[in-house]
């Protein structure tokens, strides 16, 4: 039942559900067996990533960090997706929908990471996901803020962590934002995820 209203839900968008099963962050979360967890999502967008954590995983508090503002320099993978300030509107309300069901689990702060960061105390958090601005220093930002936030034995990690085209310059900022920052003994990922422990 659950499966075919998702699949109601995602057609008028032209979305597949079988690209929301658990992404491997997600997978490496399940499998570390903790409860009550407490974690962020950066870059929430239609909500539907933060659905399949809430789904997967044992979530007490999950904070959505998104400002939903269109702005010249943002970098996502799809250069050509449409980011008008409308289409964000959008988009927010498509995830206020799909995370109705969970409303006691979550929290919505419509503000810019750099500025939600001043919300979390230091290793008070046992995951942080981010998949905000992928260009270089905002990717490289979010690393550094956000791994002084995460519990001793917690999990950062993000999205869209794969081979870079240099002449499009799609998704590098990720890769060299995570590489710079870390060593490559360090990272694991798989698919386009990517993740290391504290």
């Amino acid at each position: 039942m659950k499966r075919f209203l998702m699949r109601k839900i995602l057609m008028p968008f032209g979305l597949n559900l079988e690209l929301y099963n658990p992404r491997p962050f997600t997978r490496f979360l399940k499998e570390s067996k903790k409860k009550n967890l407490v974690g962020i999502e950066i870059g929430v967008l239609d909500g539907w990533n933060a659905l399949d954590m809430l789904e997967n995983l044992p979530i007490k508090k999950l904070y959505l960090i998104d400002p939903y503002m269109a702005y010249t320099n943002y970098e996502e993978y799809n250069e050509n997706q449409n980011k008008s300030q409308q289409v964000l509107e959008e988009k927010r309300n498509i995830a206020i929908k799909v995370l109705k069901k969970y409303e006691d689990k979550i929290k919505f702060i419509r503000r810019f990471s750099e500025v939600a960061i001043n919300d979390f105390k230091d290793n008070s958090l046992d995951f942080v996901y981010i998949d905000g601005n992928h260009q270089y220093e905002y990717v490289k930002k979010d690393i550094e803020l956000y791994f002084l936030k995460i519990k001793k034995g917690g999990i950062l990690g993000g999205h869209d962590y794969y081979l870079c085209d240099e002449s499009k310059k799609s998704n590098c900022g990720v890769v060299k934002a995570v590489r710079k920052i870390f060593p490559l003994n360090r990272i694991s990922f798989m698919n386009t995820d990517w993740w290391v422990r504290k």
